[in-house]
């Protein structure tokens, strides 16, 4: 709770201590993970413990007696890693909502996105290489049994490999992982409290959260976002983890609607752009997959939005609780859009119609 409450007086003070404060966390995670990948290197290829310590996970079975390793979980698991990643990713597209307050937008904007491809592969891909190759998934310190049973992170697992140093580097990764996750928390209520200031002033959301205090901070959103985000403490505390399940399919699988949408939107903005007669080249950025990228986004988001916990219905008894906590969110979603338009009496605006520039004061 003191960590929450000092993410929330960090929002609430300024956008820069936001901005400060997300640096530094950030900063903390780039040079440990730096570290990470360079110290499971040097373990991998036997450098540091005397031996290639990760290499016996390549090695499915014994070839001598011709048995292979189960293919663990199945084709299930693998859809279901779907929505774990696409959990762990969430985020990266809010450096388009940071554009309003950022310097120079139309330089900065497209040079933050373009670094988001290379921190992923190195980052997230060179991690879970790392993780992957020394620490075997049948490792007791991993689950026991169940999701409410971690015991240690995988991180935390191949820093205690260091011979000498293991414990301590351990345990500095714990504070590091603590870092992350205030980081995480407090992008979350940037990025939820900018949306709500968003969606009141198209009408989308009560029209009070649309307000700035003298410091140019959404308060009244931020303070609704925290009030929301403070759920959370009881999900490990009421309905034996139930609670926390419906949190975290909700939060995994809404991602996904984004990123979705996001899609579309892209598809459709580049299609209105080309229809009213202009260059391509005017564009600040540009996708260089258009329009295959996108396509397959589509695609493989209404795969994991289906198929994800399609679990559900291979257990011996169906569960209606958990059937509903994991498709939840998809009628929820089209309930609130099909809503908004009847209410509205929207409809669908013509690739000639599209204002590219709502401000008529700033047509660049």
């Amino acid at each position: 709770m003191g960590f929450f409450t000092l993410l929330l007086a960090l929002n609430l003070l300024s956008v820069k201590a936001y901005a400060e404060a997300e640096y530094w966390f950030a900063s903390i995670k780039v040079v440990t993970v730096i570290i990470f990948l360079s110290v499971g290197a040097l373990m991998i290829t036997g450098m540091i413990g005397g031996h290639a310590a990760g290499l016996h996970n390549w090695t499915l079975g014994d070839p001598a007696s011709g048995t292979h390793a189960p293919f663990v979980g199945g084709w299930t698991a693998v859809l279901m890693v779907f929505l774990v990643a696409g959990f762990s990713f969430q985020g990266t597209e809010g450096v388009g909502l940071a554009a309003a307050e950022t310097a120079d937008p139309g330089r900065n904007v497209p040079k933050a996105i373009r670094t988001v491809f290379w921190r992923i592969l190195l980052f997230y891909v060179g991690s879970i290489f790392v993780v992957g190759t020394l620490i075997s998934y049948t490792n007791p310190n991993l689950l026991h049994g169940d999701e409410s049973h971690v015991a240690l992170s995988p991180f935390t697992m191949v820093f205690q490999e260091l011979p000498r140093f293991g414990y301590y580097a351990a345990n500095m990764m714990n504070a590091v992982i603590l870092s992350a996750v205030l980081s995480c928390g407090n992008s979350s209520m940037y990025v939820a409290s900018r949306m709500l200031h968003a969606m009141a002033h198209s009408r989308k959301a009560p029209k009070f959260l649309g307000t700035l205090n003298r410091r140019g901070v959404p308060a009244r959103a931020l303070l609704f976002t925290g009030l929301v985000s403070a759920l959370a403490f009881f999900s490990s505390l009421v309905g034996d983890q139930k609670i926390y399940q419906l949190f975290y399919n909700a939060s995994g699988l809404s991602g996904f609607v984004i990123w979705l949408g996001i899609a579309i939107c892209h598809l459709r903005f580049r299609r209105a752009w080309v229809a009213q007669g202009r260059r391509l080249e005017d564009l600040k950025f540009r996708s260089r997959l258009y329009p295959y990228g996108p396509w397959l986004a589509v695609i493989l988001f209404l795969f994991v939005l289906f198929g994800a916990n399609i679990g559900v219905f291979q257990t011996p008894v169906f569960s209606w609780f958990d059937f509903v906590t994991s498709y939840l969110m998809i009628p929820a979603v089209a309930a609130c859009y099909l809503g908004h338009e009847l209410w509205n009496k929207a409809r669908l605006v013509g690739l000639l119609e599209c204002n590219f520039y709502p401000d008529p004061a700033d047509p660049q």
